[in-house]
């Protein structure tokens, strides 16, 4: 696969993975994280699909863990869907 960054894929990876670590622990990150995507996506049906997205990665071992669904709960919120 080809890289194409001023970034090693290494140290891109090693900032992936404390950054998603820092958003995974704290509530108030992961929600503002969960903001900024939500402004990206704009239109509605953008968020619906990538909510149902999530829902299905969230159940793709047939079973919906807790955190899971508190997570998907997290999401629908941030992204503002009644549906």
């Amino acid at each position: 696969f080809k890289w194409h960054s001023e970034l090693s894929i290494e140290a891109y990876l090693q900032a992936s993975k404390t950054r998603t670590l820092e958003i995974i622990q704290t509530e108030k990150k992961r929600a503002s994280h969960l903001t900024d995507i939500s402004n990206r996506l704009k239109d509605d049906e953008l968020k619906f699909r990538a909510l149902k997205l999530c829902k299905l990665l969230f159940y793709s071992d047939w079973v919906m863990a807790e955190e899971e669904e508190t997570f998907l709960k997290e999401i629908r919120n941030a992204f503002e869907i009644k549906r």
